[in-house]
């Protein structure tokens, strides 16, 4: 007999390929069978991730929807759930699967009972390089999905006019310049604005990655505060890799704790007072934050009212100011900016975070209402 928390463990163990063959085909046939059978409920969206990556996106839409008023179904892989995005949420109908079961599933024409279908990567990302980063489509070849019915998020806004008989939604507000509407994903649960702490905390969350931040001008301005007597702070790295810093003095400030599943990411983030993005005006890899793409950063920032240290230039077109985030207009210039958060009392700290929660729900707001749009067209085609 084979069991299914062996079936899930083995599926984890290979990546799901290297031993497929040893998972019996009639177990996974049935799987696939007891999903599509399934009555599916008037008013249902099936909101679904083709790949292990972009989990944080998942629980605002998933939200919108609900808040829409439309029952809500979500079909995601094994590894994704493993990375627990969906935490805040009770009674969902959550499926998972491998990427075998998976295409099988997308290819189906049983889909179409759903109301819409929302996917939240227009691509499929994995880690072969024969896939990677492919239009889902291109890769799902063969789906008899009522294209009417699909709804796909774009992180890449410079490739939307490769596919325009798609619906398209997009993270920034820029995004209606390709063509694609505002949502906004910056919902993680609830979570409790807290006093800031006498230990000023900071905290970056992303790959350590040239393309993504430049991690040297945290260490420069680390190190400009401690030459200059100031030691009442902390720095917390989360997110794969990992810098060598060879000063013990400032090794003991920043703190490393690697990749964490997403639960336990949103409950240390919350602990922390002050987000870095560490974006840099001089690296044109950058630009495309501001441009045709948007940093996860932005979208935590929001989502739990830190404020941020940010160069001026990433700023404005994420309405951040000097109401809501310390803006600086030069790489030199982050040292004095976190001084000034460090030297920040708790009541301007508050204040801060108020004007980040007025954006939040402005966002929300014009999101929802993008997204009800985007559904309702697909209604009247």
């Amino acid at each position: 007999m084979f069991f299914p928390k062996l079936y899930k463990t083995l599926i984890v163990l290979t990546n799901f390929s290297k031993f497929f063959y040893l998972i019996p085909a009639k177990y996974k046939k049935m799987q696939v069978r007891s999903f599509l059978n399934r009555k599916i409920k008037n008013n249902t969206i099936l909101i679904t991730e083709p790949s292990n990556s972009h989990g944080e996106v998942i629980p605002s839409i998933i939200k919108y929807c609900q808040d829409l008023g439309f029952n809500c179904e979500v079909l995601i892989t094994d590894e994704m759930k493993n990375q627990k995005p969906l935490k805040m949420f009770k009674n969902l109908k959550v499926f998972t699967f491998n990427l075998f079961q998976y295409a099988e599933i997308i290819k189906s024409e049983k889909l179409n009972k759903y109301r819409n279908i929302i996917f939240t990567s227009s691509r499929v990302y994995y880690d072969s390089p024969r896939i990677h980063e492919r239009f889902v489509f291109d890769y799902f070849k063969g789906n008899k999905i009522d294209k009417n019915k699909i709804i796909l998020l774009e992180h890449h806004l410079d490739l939307l006019d490769e596919k325009k008989e798609y619906k398209f939604i997009g993270l920034p507000e820029y995004s209606a310049r390709f063509g694609a509407k505002m949502v906004n994903t910056s919902y993680f649960g609830c979570y409790k604005q807290h006093n800031k702490n006498k230990t000023t905390s900071f905290i970056i969350v992303g790959a350590v990655e040239t393309e993504r931040k430049n991690h040297n001008l945290l260490l420069n301005a680390c190190r400009s505060l401690l030459d200059n007597g100031i030691d009442n702070f902390e720095v917390v790295v989360i997110g794969r890799g990992k810098l060598e810093i060879n000063n013990p003095e400032l090794k003991q400030k920043i703190h490393f704790l690697g990749r964490l599943k997403y639960n336990k990411m949103y409950k240390r983030l919350n602990k922390s007072d002050f987000f870095l993005p560490l974006l840099d005006p001089e690296n044109p890899e950058h630009d495309r934050y501001i441009t045709v793409g948007t940093s996860g950063s932005y979208q935590l920032v929001y989502g739990f009212q830190k404020p941020c240290l940010i160069h001026e230039k990433f700023a404005a077109p994420h309405f951040l100011n000097n109401e809501n985030s310390i803006i600086y207009s030069k790489n030199e210039d982050l040292y004095k900016a976190m001084k000034q958060a460090i030297d920040m009392n708790n009541s301007e700290y508050q204040k801060m975070q108020e004007n980040l929660k007025v954006l939040s729900n402005n966002l929300y707001n014009k999101s929802l209402e993008n997204l009800r749009n985007t559904i309702e067209e697909s209604i009247n085609v």
